[in-house]
């Protein structure tokens, strides 16, 4: 029996794949859970059509992806906080803090999974700053200056 999964199955296949299953199994299990519906031809094509679709979306993004961390390599951003008189910060400066800067500043929308810092910034001054997402990196500066 051919089926379109709806969602993952484990051995069977991913979402919107067309597979040919033993109708016992269609029957009572992929279909009354809704992890599955049966196909006809034309739903063949039209699930075909849609996986081709994804697969250009995709493609698409990964491009984006990719000059995005182009762009990002050599850019700084600025974030002002509250210094005593040794330059120390009374707040530590996080990722959502630097994710905000790149938004604001460079008007990109990163994921705040993709930076890396260590600890947190504590103190005035440029801090080296690594965006990794899957093989691409890229550094950016984040300059902490006085709140004036």
């Amino acid at each position: 029996m051919k089926v379109i999964l709806l969602q993952n199955v484990a051995k069977i296949g991913n979402k919107g794949d067309v597979k040919e299953v033993n109708q016992g199994y269609a029957n009572n299990f992929l279909l009354p859970k809704k992890l599955a519906r049966s196909a006809n031809d034309k739903d063949v094509k039209e699930a075909l059509r849609v996986k081709e679709e994804s697969k250009v979306h995709q493609k698409v993004k990964e491009e984006l992806t990719v000059k995005l961390f182009q762009d990002l390599k050599g850019k700084s951003v600025t974030i002002s906080e509250k210094t005593n008189d040794k330059g120390h910060l009374f707040s530590k400066v996080h990722i959502p803090e630097i994710s905000k800067a790149i938004k604001d500043q460079i008007h990109f929308d990163i994921n705040e999974s993709w930076i890396i810092l260590n600890d947190p910034i504590k103190e005035v001054g440029e801090h080296d700053v690594e965006i990794k997402h899957d093989k691409l990196s890229a550094k950016i500066k984040v300059v902490i200056e006085e709140e004036k």
